[in-house]
């Protein structure tokens, strides 16, 4: 009996060298398509405010950036998930003492969540915004305001629980 010699595949090779080329290809698209550098166009950084009550007018873009993203934990008992998004009230009177006051009072008592600041542009005394919604008053009306936070912020404090009761 003959034995016969097995011919060699040269298969195992051209199936390596594929796909190394896939990989290689593969690869290099991958880092082209997902590496592109960052988006040169928006200069904004975001700024994080150390205080809630202002005196001067805030540009809209900070105003967007409290009513929207996530802030660093600045108060130590409320962690930092619960101080997504936030609440903005401008006011539009100069000489208004009491109301200043008044809407500094409320601030403070949710402290960091709600920011104030004049704005000589609004049609009405006081605009309270929040990440979806804004309501135009004439005039304080404290349980509105009140009301207004703790049903527009995406995790209200626990004092709006405690209002509640």
């Amino acid at each position: 009996m003959v034995k016969r010699k097995k011919k060699k595949s040269h298969n195992k090779g051209k199936y390596f060298t594929l796909f190394t080329l896939i990989l290689f290809i593969g690869s290099a698209l991958g880092f082209a398509l997902f590496s592109k550098p960052a988006d040169s166009t928006n200069t904004h950084e975001r700024i994080f405010l150390t205080q809630n009550i202002f005196d001067t007018p805030i540009s809209q873009e900070i105003q967007r950036d409290v009513l929207l993203i996530e802030k660093p934990n600045t108060h130590p008992k409320i962690p930092v998930e619960r101080q997504i998004g936030g609440i903005w009230i401008e006011y539009n009177c100069s000489d208004c003492i009491p109301l200043i006051s008044n809407l500094s009072q409320i601030a403070n008592t949710y402290y960091p969540r709600v920011y104030i600041s004049p704005d000589e542009t609004n049609p009405s005394r006081i605009t309270i915004m929040s990440w979806a919604k804004t309501e135009q008053l004439n005039e304080v009306n404290s349980t509105f305001i009140e009301d207004f936070i703790c049903q527009n912020l995406i995790y209200p404090p626990d004092i709006c629980a405690l209002r509640s009761l």
